[in-house]
């Protein structure tokens, strides 16, 4: 799909958990695990005695060789109420990171909490474009960069992302807003193609829903997206779907 060659032939992912009771997060970070997914992803942001329960019980069934990924979404507002949070969940846990702590604006807040924080702060909401890439970089807000294709308005200026953050010597990964498999299948194409993508990425939207709107979908296995070989996208629409979920107005 990308006219460059291939840096890999399969993308790793990481498997993301919902807020739930901490046994149910707990269960949910197993089954990832014995699915072959390489890391485990969780919201934080609720009451701390909540998020410090759960991240609790992740660590505890995943152990210290499994670095969890902790996602604020924003959740935080202010540089202190994120601090005291950050602490008290890396007491609990290895951090892979934090995501996006606070407001995507609040870039100057976000590089007094990098200075202030014991993991490396993850970028998500405060990058959609090329040149919010950019002044994120310049205000030196973020570890690292979650960029996602979808998002960044499509294959194109997402690499220009990822090539950006490469000359900036920031590591990035993939995200998804859970999207099915036409979506999925062009970050598959991406995370092969670039080669600045050293952690597991989160693209396993597919998996979230019991039938797709392409046939056959891009194939997630033991922890991996593979890209379709097909031309194109690599992946047809399955119109017996559309049809069975159109709606007449």
């Amino acid at each position: 799909m990308l006219s460059q060659e291939a840096a890999r032939d399969r993308v790793p992912l990481a498997w993301g958990i919902y807020q739930k009771s901490p046994q149910e997060m707990a269960e949910d970070a197993q089954r990832g695990l014995a699915a072959g997914f390489h890391s485990i992803k969780l919201k934080v942001g609720r009451e701390l005695a909540d998020d410090v329960a759960a991240v609790r019980a992740v660590a505890q069934v995943v152990g210290p060789d499994v670095p969890l990924r902790l996602d604020a979404n924003m959740a935080w507002r202010s540089v202190p109420e994120a601090a005291t949070a950050i602490h008290a969940l890396a007491a609990e846990a290895r951090i892979a990171w934090i995501e996006q702590p606070l407001g995507r604006d609040n870039l100057a807040g976000m590089r007094l909490l990098r200075q202030r924080s014991p993991a490396p702060i993850m970028a998500d909401e405060s990058i959609q474009t090329l040149g919010d890439a950019y002044r994120v970089a310049q205000a030196e807000a973020a570890d690292i960069f979650n960029v996602y294709v979808v998002e960044a308005g499509g294959l194109l200026p997402a690499s220009h992302i990822f090539a950006l953050a490469a000359t900036l010597g920031i590591p990035c990964i993939l995200g998804s807003q859970a999207e099915m498999g036409i979506g999925t299948a062009a970050a598959a194409h991406l995370g092969v193609a670039v080669a600045h993508l050293p952690y597991p990425c989160e693209t396993f939207g597919p998996l979230r829903y019991v039938r797709d709107v392409v046939k056959p979908g891009p194939r997630i296995e033991n922890g991996y997206l593979y890209p379709p070989e097909d031309p194109g996208l690599g992946v047809q629409l399955d119109w017996d779907t559309l049809r069975d979920w159109q709606v007449e107005f």
